[in-house]
């Protein structure tokens, strides 16, 4: 069974929230010879946003369960006058960068809660994280409709 994707589109922005411990980034400076000791912190911020554009990717997808998600999005929107709020998404990661346990506040809908988690859990990040990134990634999901 297909489900037709009615217009309009949406679109969704991942944004990085912050992980857990609160991390900061920093760098020592110069060391002599030259070379510069780098905060891994730095590299945890730049996989965090790597994972947002993947994770971006994934519901993107045209498949059947995505297009039921949007479908959902689009009625809720209709149903309340506005655009959804945003959902605040905890991921956990292995270390082959597998998504093992997302979290998120409830959508309202049982079908679209799963529906959510089956499409950033169905397949792994093409990347490994970092060795000793903290977990979860705190990610904010925000819906927005194409124009």
């Amino acid at each position: 069974m297909s489900i037709q994707m009615r217009r309009p589109r949406w679109r969704r922005f991942l944004t990085l929230l912050g992980f857990m411990g609160g991390a900061a980034v920093a760098s020592t400076g110069p060391e002599p010879g030259g070379t510069t000791d780098v905060h891994p912190s730095l590299y945890w911020d730049a996989y965090a946003r790597f994972a947002g554009t993947v994770f971006q990717g994934y519901l993107d997808e045209e498949t059947e369960i995505n297009l039921r998600f949007h479908q959902f999005l689009h009625q809720q929107a209709e149903r309340v006058g506005r655009t959804p709020e945003p959902v605040t998404l905890r991921v956990w990661l292995d270390e082959q960068g597998s998504v093992v346990r997302v979290s998120a506040s409830p959508l309202g809908n049982a079908q679209a809660d799963q529906d959510l988690m089956q499409i950033l859990m169905a397949k792994p990040l093409p990347t490994a994280p970092p060795a000793g990134m903290p977990m979860p990634l705190l990610v904010s999901l925000k819906l927005l409709q194409k124009v």
